[in-house]
């Protein structure tokens, strides 16, 4: 279990998440009371897997797959970093999420060492 779940979040915070969030009415409604956004912890990994598959049914290569784990890193890395930057926090939880970031930017920096093949134009050679 992570330590570094912030206390609060300021107005500012939340105004920079909503500039990158979705629209409400493109949001989906929850599907119920659970803790993530309406879904149950079952209910998130068949969803999960559900998308997995939706994408593989509509690109066979994994090179999609991989695209989107460099998207959901990108993604994690700006909410770490904001996170990261909000002044209400406490400085040990601020460099917590920022150390965070860090850690999904490693990812990002492994994923680029791993091939799918010749075409993988994300792939550091």
């Amino acid at each position: 279990m992570s330590d570094n779940i912030p206390d609060g979040i300021s107005l500012e915070a939340l105004e920079a998440l909503k500039e990158s969030a979705v629209e409400e009415a493109d949001a989906p409604e929850p599907k119920g009371d659970g803790p993530f956004a309406g879904l149950t912890k079952g209910q998130l990994i068949d969803l999960s897997d559900d998308i997995c598959s939706e994408a593989m049914d509509r690109c066979g290569d994994p090179m999609l797959h991989k695209m989107i784990l460099f998207q959901i890193c990108t993604q994690m890395v700006k909410w770490h970093t904001t996170m990261g930057q909000e002044e209400d926090l406490p400085q040990e939880t601020r460099t917590a999420w920022m150390r965070d970031a860090g850690k999904f930017q490693s990812m990002m920096c492994i994923l680029s060492t791993i091939s799918l093949g010749d075409d993988d134009f994300t792939c550091v050679e």
